[in-house]
C-alpha cells in the first residue's frame, strides 16, 4: 500500500471570543490526527486571526483515511511572553472533521467553514452563535515541495 501525506491548510478564524482584559485573544490552532499533534503559530491580539499555515501528517494507509477523524482545537495562549512560566491555555472551541472529507489532491480540495463546538456545559465558548469562532481550512494532499512545511509539533 502506498503511503501519503495529509495536508491541512489552516487559513483563518473569524469572531473568536475575547480572552484578555483588553478584549482580544492570542489564538493558535492545534490539530490532532492518529495520535500526532501539530499546531500553528500564536497570533497575538486578534479575534479574527489569519494563519495561512499548512500542517502535514503522514498517512500510512490511505484506505483507512475515511474512517479517521481530524480533531481541530482553537486555544488562547495564556503564556506570559516575557516569562518562562508555563500557564494552561484557554480553550476557545473544537471541531471534529471526518477523514472522508479529505480531497484526493490539492486541486480538488474545497474550503470548509467549521463552526466551533462547545467543549462542555461549563465552557464559555459561544460556538453555537452564528459566525462565532469559525476556522476556515482546506483538507487534501500537499503539492510538490510542501512535504517539509508544517512539521511543527506541540
Amino acid at each position: 500500500m502506498r503511503s501519503m501525506t495529509l495536508a491541512v491548510e489552516t487559513l483563518k478564524a473569524d469572531d473568536l471570543k475575547p480572552k484578555t482584559r483588553n478584549g482580544s485573544a492570542n489564538p493558535f490552532v492545534s490539530l490532532e490526527f492518529r495520535g500526532k499533534r501539530r499546531r500553528t503559530a500564536t497570533k497575538l491580539y486578534s479575534l479574527s486571526p489569519c494563519w495561512d499555515e499548512t500542517l502535514l501528517f503522514p498517512v500510512a494507509d490511505p484506505l483507512d483515511l475515511p474512517q479517521s477523524t481530524i480533531e481541530v482545537s482553537v486555544y488562547h495562549d495564556n503564556s506570559n511572553f516575557n516569562s518562562t512560566a508555563q500557564h494552561r491555555n484557554s480553550f476557545l472551541g473544537r471541531v471534529s472533521l471526518s477523514g472522508s472529507s479529505v480531497a484526493p489532491c490539492r486541486l480538488d480540495a474545497a474550503l470548509q467553514l467549521c463552526p466551533l463546538d462547545k467543549r462542555s456545559f461549563f465552557s464559555n465558548t459561544e460556538a453555537s452563535e452564528e459566525g462565532r469562532g469559525t476556522p476556515r481550512r482546506r483538507l487534501g494532499t500537499p503539492r510538490n515541495g510542501e512535504e517539509r512545511r508544517g512539521e511543527r509539533g506541540e
